[in-house]
């Protein structure tokens, strides 16, 4: 068998949808128009760059505006024009009424959605060979980092593949032509922002000569990376899960990617303390960490109660792994529970990681503090985002009392500052009037952070809401125990 053949036989272990999209992309006029317009562009802005510069070329080389100039015609390809052409596939596949037959083939959504990335992924990849010239040039003018270099395109490339996961996520939301039109905007606004940002942080980096070695530019970059991840993970996750049937499990792929994203930005905390010696970002992680957990979770913790039935007979036979899957499986008492395991993890990471610093401080100093104040953070949102869950659960699927839920958190925290300071004003109290008040998290966690405040009260009204939840976990935990055991 020669090397060729070998080749041609590796398509069939290829996902096929990754070479459905770029056979598809390949041959549509959409992507060679936009492919080499972007050339074309690049190849103006390169020429315009070297006959303005010519006369100047000999005292000050042009390899950094020429790297500039040309980089601004890649990201603006992969950022804007890959992204869209990504939102636009998964749209053709609901109005040519091709999903269908997607969903009814072996393929899982997960695959179908990996499928789509991959594809848009070789697109980028084609745009970045199409230049890999004009950087070679760049270094031949001279006058450029080659640590610029070296970073901003693999950063570029990062960038590309999250724009693109969230432009897939944006387009399985819905298939009603107007609220797509809607997704569309939001979507071209986004990768907007990420072009005009990339653009100007390559720009500052070339002119100003940053050191991206320095401490605080190190945790930009890890936090960064992080972010990307985390969104990335996400959107795949939201993707595969609007592509699932509603009676399949659309909730444990999320759960496990909500969890390792908190993980991951709590990580970066860990990181940047162990390294740095900054308390106060290791609790900005665990803050950004637990308000991620707050918001997926407000949406595990309003699911519909009951499983599936295509969910009930894939559980696993012994109880014992029943019990540990609880906090994974679909269903709102069990979106609770996931949400109370994930902030369990949260606060005993915070605690693992100053735990010889609170020892060496004897309890006392400002890593305490930061301790009670994520504790603080954690019981806020257990309240705003589990009250109503708790007290209205969603038994028999209605979508209004799913919205009506989930709008509540929002609500809540409006509430929670609004109606004290009303209160405050009637009866002439000056620090309820001027929102000095426990409901305020905002002013609260400035004073448990100072040590000012007491948050007993705020710890016991969360306390409350945790016992509301045992009306409609334990039927939950009943239901998977009870389960028949498939063979």
């Amino acid at each position: 068998m020669t090397w060729l053949k070998r080749i041609q036989d590796l398509e069939q272990y290829l996902n096929p949808v990754l070479v459905k999209e770029v056979r598809q992309a390949l041959r549509s006029k959409r992507f060679r128009g936009s492919f080499g317009f972007t050339v074309m562009a690049g190849l103006i802005v390169a020429i315009s760059v070297l006959l303005a510069n010519a006369s100047s070329a000999a005292i000050r080389p042009v390899g950094g505006i020429f790297f500039v100039g040309t980089f601004s015609c890649l990201a603006v390809a992969v950022l804007s024009f890959v992204p869209l052409n990504t939102f636009n596939s998964m749209g053709a596949e609901f109005e040519e009424n091709t999903f269908d037959m997607l969903v009814i083939s072996r393929l899982k959504p997960r695959q179908i959605i990996l499928g789509k990335l991959l594809a848009s992924g070789a697109l980028a990849l084609m745009h970045f060979s199409a230049f890999g010239f004009f950087i070679v040039f760049a270094f031949l003018f001279g006058g450029i980092d080659p640590t610029v270099v070296f970073f901003s395109l693999p950063a570029l490339a990062v960038l590309a593949l999250t724009a693109s996961s969230l432009a897939l996520c944006l387009s399985s939301l819905s298939q009603k032509r107007m609220v797509r039109v809607t997704l569309t905007l939001l979507l071209a606004a986004i990768c907007l922002g990420l072009v005009f940002g990339t653009i100007g942080f390559v720009m500052a980096t070339t002119e100003r000569g940053i050191d991206l070695t320095g401490d605080d530019e190190l945790q930009a970059i890890v936090f960064a990376l992080v972010a990307a991840i985390t969104v990335t993970s996400l959107s795949l996750g939201v993707g595969a899960s609007r592509l699932a049937h509603p009676e399949e499990n659309r909730s444990t792929s999320l759960r496990v990617g909500g969890f390792v994203a908190a993980m991951l930005v709590l990580g970066w905390g860990v990181w940047a303390f162990q390294v740095f010696g900054q308390v106060e970002l290791l609790f900005m992680a665990g803050v950004i960490s637990a308000m991620v957990t707050a918001l997926v979770g407000s949406f595990f913790a309003t699911e519909r109660e009951t499983l599936g039935r295509r969910v009930s007979n894939t559980l696993p036979r012994s109880m014992a792994l029943r019990a540990l899957a609880l906090p994974w499986l679909p269903g709102g008492a069990r979106g609770f529970l996931w949400v109370v395991m994930t902030f369990g993890a949260i606060g005993a990471v915070y605690a693992i990681a100053t735990a010889n610093h609170v020892m060496a401080a004897r309890f006392g100093g400002t890593v305490p503090r930061f301790g009670i104040a994520l504790a603080s953070v954690l019981a806020y949102l257990v309240i705003y985002t589990q009250l109503f869950a708790g007290l209205f659960p969603n038994w028999k699927s209605r979508p209004k009392r799913m919205l009506l839920n989930r709008a509540m958190a929002p609500i809540l925290l409006i509430l929670g500052i609004v109606v004290p300071n009303i209160y405050g004003f009637l009866i002439q109290n000056q620090e309820l009037a001027e929102g000095l008040h426990l409901g305020n998290p905002f002013w609260s966690l400035l004073k448990i952070v100072s040590d000012e405040k007491d948050p007993t009260l705020l710890f016991l009204a969360a306390g409350v809401v945790l016992v509301l939840q045992l009306f409609r976990v334990m039927p939950a935990i009943k239901e998977v125990m009870s389960a028949p055991r498939t063979p």
